[in-house]
This record gives C-alpha cells, sequence and structure tokens, in this order.
C-alpha cells in the first residue's frame, strides 16, 4: 500500500514490511521503521497491508497489517509504538484520520468475526471503540470521511457501501445504482461532495 501526504503532494509513504517515504515526488526513498509486523526481520510472511498520513499534520501516520497489528507514529518514523488494546487480530484493510484531529483515526477490518468491522480511537490508538453497530458480518474493506462533518462515515464491504451519520452509532447501507460486490477503496472530493468507490 501507499499514500499521497495529503499535506505536501511531494511526500508520499509506502508499506511493506517497514514503512517507506519519499519527499521528492519518489525522486528517492528512506526507510521510516523497521519491520511493523512482529518479529523484527520481515521474514514471518507478514505485511503492512494500510498506510495513511494524518490531514494536518505529517508527522503522524498509521500503519496496519495483515496480522492485526497497528503501529503509530506521531514524530514522522522516529519512534512507532505498537496501538493493539482491544483490537481484534485480523487483516487491516483501511485506515483513515479525521482532517481537524490527527489523534483520531478508523480502522477497518477484513474477516467474518461478528461485531468486529472497523474501530475508532481519539488518542492516535492508546485506546479504541467498537463503532461497528448493526453492521453485518462480512469484511470491511474501506472507509472514507466527510471531511465537513466528523460524524458522517462511509465504509465499503464485501457487500457494497454503507454509512453512518452519528459517529457509528448506526449504519445504513448505500447501493442505490451499484452491484453487491467488495468495494476495495473510496475517496472523497470536496469541491462537490461526491464520493468514488472502486470494486471488484
Amino acid at each position: 500500500p501507499y499514500t499521497m501526504d495529503p499535506n505536501n503532494a511531494a511526500n508520499l509513504v509506502a508499506g511493506t514490511y517497514r514503512i517507506w517515504r519519499t519527499t521528492n515526488s519518489a525522486g528517492n526513498w528512506t526507510a521510516i521503521s523497521s519491520d511493523l509486523t512482529g518479529d523484527g526481520s520481515g521474514s514471518n510472511g507478514a505485511t503492512i497491508s494500510a498506510v495513511t498520513v494524518a490531514a494536518g499534520n505529517s508527522a503522524v501516520i498509521y500503519a496496519g497489517t495483515s496480522n492485526g497489528r497497528i503501529q503509530v507514529t506521531t514524530n514522522t518514523g522516529s519512534n512507532w509504538n505498537l496501538r493493539n488494546s482491544g483490537l481484534p487480530n485480523l487483516y487491516v484493510p483501511d485506515i483513515a484520520t479525521e482532517p481537524s484531529s490527527p489523534s483520531t483515526a478508523y480502522v477497518t477490518f477484513s474477516g467474518f468475526s461478528s461485531g468486529q468491522k472497523i474501530y475508532k480511537t481519539t488518542n492516535s490508538g492508546t485506546s479504541w471503540t467498537n463503532i461497528s453497530g448493526n453492521l453485518p458480518n462480512i469484511p470491511a474493506l474501506s472507509v472514507v470521511l466527510n471531511p465537513s462533518d466528523a460524524a458522517d462515515i462511509v465504509i465499503g464491504t464485501d457487500l457494497g457501501i454503507f454509512r453512518s451519520t452519528n459517529s457509528g452509532g448506526s449504519w445504513v447501507k448505500q447501493n442505490t445504482g451499484m452491484a453487491n460486490v467488495p468495494v476495495y477503496d473510496l475517496d472523497y472530493r470536496s469541491s462537490d461532495n461526491k464520493i468514488f468507490a472502486a470494486t471488484h
């Protein structure tokens, strides 16, 4: 996975079993972490499966792994902290942060464990709250936030789009015009309030 820094288009971060960063539009890359997947060498077969740079603060980066680990740095990779308390041991497909609050993030989980689809933190991962609510028992694959309304969350699942307008208190399926297929990526265009979905 890779992502563009929303605060500076010349900066990107990418993940293998460690995080890499470029500050010159991919002219060259520098590793800003050691192995974040667990065993220190990258030889256990796990990989980084999701990475995001916080809107409003390029020093804050969240990384999720295929073996269910969440790692967070608040100083551009000088230090990484494992932030797994209370989270399921499932594949992490996507992470998003609130534009006005880099310490507030949402993480989706892929799997069929009941009630373990999306979690929220307001303290950079020190603690997490399960906001899966009434979501069906299917993988949650992607997440995007409305930058003008922190309570408005949209996720892509194995059966299309679900939306919450009350911070995850309840979810409503919103698939009019779409097939019931996995939605692997979502993007929000604030200039005209459009959401784009990439499907299977």
